[in-house]
């Protein structure tokens, strides 16, 4: 709990509205999680960054988000804050990987999520609980993984980011 995943959504959300293509693969928060750290940077962005007053300003909480409780004027604003982010041309695309984090095919399946929007960044939120078949120690595992997306990401020449490892 010390702020690794808002950071990682911070950073996302600035590469999307940069052009930036991205892939995220959340398995501690899950796909709704960074889903809505990433909207409420949005909200954040598209209605905050320009408003000097900050008693002007309009707060939201990605729980809020998550949960479908924000009052209705902040809920109409986000809806359209959302949209935004996902249909903006200027805006990078933004792929988000939800199925189990495996060690013998979490290269496949991040490969084609990768390849599906071109991305250039890669958030893996918490390699620590990757799963597998028993045969190796969980340290070793989690190593071999790590190992293998770093690997991974030389090959396609891509950044990467991985909160756990900070």
């Amino acid at each position: 709990k010390g702020g690794k995943s808002r950071f990682c959504a911070f950073l996302i959300h600035n590469a999307i509205v940069q052009g930036t293509n991205v892939v995220t693969w959340s398995i501690e928060n899950g796909d709704k999680g960074i889903e809505a750290l990433i909207r409420a940077c949005h909200f954040d962005w598209l209605y905050n960054r320009k408003e000097a007053d900050i008693t002007k300003r309009k707060i939201i909480d990605a729980d809020a988000i998550r949960k479908n409780a924000l009052p209705d004027d902040l809920a109409e604003l986000e809806a359209a804050s959302w949209l935004d982010l996902r249909t903006n041309p200027e805006y990078g695309r933004w792929a988000n990987i939800d199925e189990s984090y495996d060690a013998d095919t979490f290269l496949t399946i991040l490969e084609n999520a990768v390849d599906t929007v071109g991305a250039k960044l890669v958030l893996v939120d918490y390699l620590q609980l990757v799963t597998g078949d028993g045969k190796m120690a969980k340290n070793e595992r989690i190593g071999q993984c790590y190992q293998k997306s770093l690997q991974f990401l030389h090959s396609k020449k891509i950044a990467g980011l991985f909160p756990a490892q900070f």
